[in-house]
């Protein structure tokens, strides 16, 4: 968290709006802000990486005043769940994502730490967002090629655990290519869509293709030997 003042408004200045460096609080959360100027309204500041930012305007100090102040930020939240296919199985590897379902109001940076905006779910499917903004955001999962699907998740009022999405499982196909010897190749060229990934030496994974048949046309080279290979 970083507490700061800068200028009210109309207030005649030079230079930067905020004419202080930020104070970051102590563990027990005391912060001090000295040398204010005098007979000027401002405005104190403090922002988390979890929260909108938080704004309150002081009265004018006069010479000698010392002034304390209680803030309240709200806490993060998480939201946490799991992704199913139609048959109820988890699915592991799936990405899940959070943003604001509307961007923040003018003059407010909203945010939240940006490690913790994707994840990916766990052998049990299970998935976990932390240090979020309180508010509406969007959950989204994803597979690599699908349209995935969303969610609104209200978390305006804390912690939003046991979400379930459920996704179609995606198809995929398994391609092992090797020289007539059973060496594997390597360095393999193709023209075949979807989403690809290399799995063991000369094996490729391909999901996301659309149904119906395919011809698989692979080139690969080795010594300077040029290999094609062709399938259906």
């Amino acid at each position: 968290v970083r507490v700061w003042w800068t200028f009210g408004r109309g207030v005649a200045r030079t230079g930067s709006l905020v004419t202080r460096a930020p104070v970051t609080p102590k563990v027990d959360g005391s912060f001090r802000l000295a040398n204010l100027p005098l007979d000027v309204p401002l405005v104190l500041w403090a922002n988390a990486p979890f929260a909108l930012d938080w704004g309150s305007a002081l009265e004018a100090f006069t010479a000698g005043e010392r002034r304390t102040m209680e803030l309240v930020l709200e806490g993060p939240v998480t939201i946490a769940g799991r992704v199913i296919d139609t048959a109820g199985n988890p699915m592991a590897g799936i990405t899940g994502r959070v943003v604001p379902s509307e961007p923040p109001p003018a003059g407010e940076r909203g945010g939240v730490a940006s490690r913790d905006l994707s994840t990916a779910s766990n052998e049990q499917g299970e998935f976990r967002l932390g240090r979020l903004a309180r508010g509406l955001w969007k959950l989204v999962a994803k597979q690599k090629v699908d349209e995935g699907n969303e969610r609104l998740v209200d978390a305006r009022a804390g912690d939003v655990l046991g979400v379930e999405l459920v996704l179609e499982p995606e198809s995929c196909l398994i391609v092992r290519i090797q020289w007539p010897d059973g060496t594997p190749a390597r360095g393999i060229q193709h023209d075949l869509g979807g989403s690809m990934s290399f799995q063991d030496e000369g094996e490729l994974m391909f999901c996301g293709l659309p149904a119906g048949e395919h011809e698989l046309l692979f080139a690969a080279n080795r010594g300077g030997v040029h290999g094609i290979a062709i399938a259906r």
